[in-house]
């Protein structure tokens, strides 16, 4: 009965939008009539084509699928213009990795915010790394904490382990390793594979920092003084005086200096 309805209204004078959306969901999925994977295709076109906004969304999906990159922005585009987040979320993400458009991280930054706004938690979390590192915007620590705290209050893992490194590293609030811990536990406790990493990275650095001494490698390189809190290190490029607090296993962190000063990692 229900497919009867949605085809009369579909077909109705120009066809209304939503019947032919719902109609052709049906025929994507067998749902009440017989599976017709082409009759949905040219369903959802056509109730893309008058606005709705679903179709606009699906037809976006499916050049996305197809690796066609032009129809792809031109459907998440009409779809976000209809302030759908999901559709604002997905042209963000298609300007941050180029797949299959021209990688554009302005872009990428003007669509996350504008799903971020909304409260899409995958938006926060990713805008608040584009903030993070300066990608397409300003470096702003203090905004990307902001943006990780609100996707982290969500339960999104990813923001969870981001706001670990803020608190590990002192990006826009005081160093606080507990803090660190706390927030790395939430994303590995959800499967967050870094999370575990970061957490034993830790915990790792902990040991090693409590008993340092000459002798030792680092992952800058080997110990050859410890004046407490700083630590000389024979690197690759000569010898460093590093904070111990700096200081962590071999292989476990990378080592960068900037005019002979140690540089964080992140």
């Amino acid at each position: 009965m229900a497919a009867i309805w949605y085809r009369n209204a579909a077909e109705n004078g120009h066809g209304h939008a939503s019947a032919q959306f719902r109609l052709g969901q049906m025929y994507a999925n067998g749902e009440g009539v017989k599976l017709d994977k082409e009759k949905a295709d040219a369903l959802i076109r056509k109730s893309a084509e008058q606005g709705n906004v679903d179709a606009e969304f699906q037809m976006g999906l499916k050049s996305n699928a197809n690796k066609d990159g032009a129809e792809a922005v031109k459907w998440y585009g009409k779809a976000a213009i209809h302030e759908n987040p999901a559709a604002e979320l997905m042209l963000a993400m298609l300007y941050e990795f180029g797949d299959i458009v021209k990688e554009d991280q302005r872009e990428a930054v003007k669509w996350y915010s504008k799903a971020a706004e909304r409260g899409v938690t995958e938006a926060q979390a990713r805008l608040g790394i584009a903030y993070m590192f300066g990608r397409g915007v300003e470096r702003d620590d203090e905004k990307s904490l902001e943006l990780f705290r609100k996707s982290a209050s969500h339960g999104h893992e990813g923001a969870q382990s981001s706001l670990g490194i803020m608190y590990e590293f002192g990006r826009g609030v005081a160093q606080d390793y507990e803090q660190a811990l706390i927030w790395y536990r939430k994303g590995a406790d959800k499967g967050d594979e870094k999370a575990k990493a970061n957490v034993d990275r830790i915990n790792s650095a902990r040991t090693l920092r409590k008993t340092l001494k000459v002798g030792d490698e680092t992952h800058c390189g080997l110990v050859v003084e410890v004046k407490s809190p700083i630590v000389k290190i024979q690197t690759k490029i000569g010898e460093h005086w590093i904070k111990i607090e700096q200081v962590y296993p071999p292989n476990s962190m990378s080592c960068d200096f900037a005019n002979g000063a140690y540089k964080d990692p992140f």
